[in-house]
């Protein structure tokens, strides 16, 4: 490694480490310039759409960045919530020009439950989603909501109509997703992540044995093996 590398780290273990302590001081939330190599994506995130990346891309060169990725602090970095894309974008603008190097984010006080479900209602309203990862957004929604209301002691409340509000869904789509999610085997949600069956028949087949369904799948694979040989 050159000095000119070795310096540049130093810079920026020191620049990490005054993140963690400017965050100490972080009451719920707060809004700052980050710079855009310190922002990176969470685990849990859907994987990018790199057409919508370059037309964001495009967007954001001639209007700006308008909406405020929402992040966390881990281990001197910021871990992304909300915003996956238009960092994406922003970052492939620094790579094009040097451009938006740093760029104003809402900085979130970490708390694992709250994050996810931040997370997870971003995911939810995009119209994109397909049927099997909707699914698995609410059944997990659902999870957290329980443990949510389990930590801060709370009473009373219907956690299904929580969901209707917050997702705009109809109450017999929150209750399809979770009979899918609770009930339904691997091989049934493998099949509907394939696109192999649709959710109405995923949720069908959900109602049955764990035996019932496998064998249901079977089948239906077998159909599918016959047909392409004929």
């Amino acid at each position: 490694m050159d000095s000119k590398s070795i310096v540049s780290g130093l810079f920026q273990n020191s620049k990490q480490n005054e993140a963690v302590q400017e965050y100490q001081v972080i009451d719920r939330e707060e809004m700052r310039m980050l710079q855009i190599d310190t922002l990176l994506p969470s685990e849990n995130n859907r994987k990018l759409n790199n057409e919508f990346v370059d037309e964001l891309a495009a967007n954001i060169k001639l209007n700006g960045l308008l909406q405020a990725p929402v992040v966390t602090i881990e281990n001197g970095m910021y871990r992304i919530l909300t915003g996956h894309h238009r960092v994406a974008a922003c970052k492939k603008l620094n790579e094009e020009d040097g451009s938006f190097q740093m760029i104003r984010c809402m900085i979130k006080r970490k708390d694992e439950i709250d994050c996810e479900l931040l997370m997870l209602d971003t995911n939810l309203k995009i119209n994109t989603l397909n049927s099997y990862d909707r699914m698995m957004a609410i059944g997990r929604k659902e999870e957290l909501l329980k443990e949510k209301k389990k930590r801060d002691q709370q009473k009373g409340g219907n956690i299904k109509m929580i969901i209707v509000e917050e997702t705009d869904l109809k109450r017999s789509q929150v209750q399809t997703y979770l009979t899918i999610y609770k009930k339904a085997c691997a091989e049934v949600k493998e099949a509907l992540r394939k696109e192999q069956i649709t959710l109405s028949q995923a949720a069908s087949l959900a109602k049955k044995t764990e035996s019932e369904q496998i064998k249901a799948i079977n089948q239906k694979h077998e159909k599918k093996i016959k047909k392409e040989e004929t």
